[in-house]
């Protein structure tokens, strides 16, 4: 049974295995995050919540879990949490015109893997 709380109220709730090590600091491979859906224009973004993002580039889409953290200024951007050197840059939610991103469920809970 998934949990149920006000943030799933309502929502799809579905859990994902986790795969990779973009968020291996917060999520081991293998664990299980649990995530309710998220609609663009009723769902207002959560400072410091994982949400998982499709990121399209050059016509190739990769779904990742990752943290959002908003600046003072405004603008948005998706961080890792991982200890893999290829995983330390964050994607800047308006990046440039060959990449898309968009945000296709907020993670609210997790079961991990010890």
């Amino acid at each position: 049974t998934l949990p149920i709380d006000e943030r799933c109220e309502g929502k799809k709730r579905f859990c994902l295995e986790v795969r990779g090590n973009s968020m291996n600091k917060e999520f081991k491979p293998g664990s299980w995050v649990v995530c309710v859906e998220f609609d663009v224009f009723n769902d207002e973004v959560e400072d410091g919540a994982v949400y998982v993002v499709d990121h399209k580039l050059h016509g190739e889409t990769d779904s990742t879990l990752k943290e959002l953290r908003i600046r003072e200024d405004g603008k948005a951007y998706l961080w890792p949490n991982s200890d893999d050197p290829a995983h330390q840059q964050p994607l800047e939610m308006k990046g440039p015109e060959d990449t898309e991103i968009s945000i296709r469920s907020k993670v609210v809970g997790a079961y991990y893997i010890r």
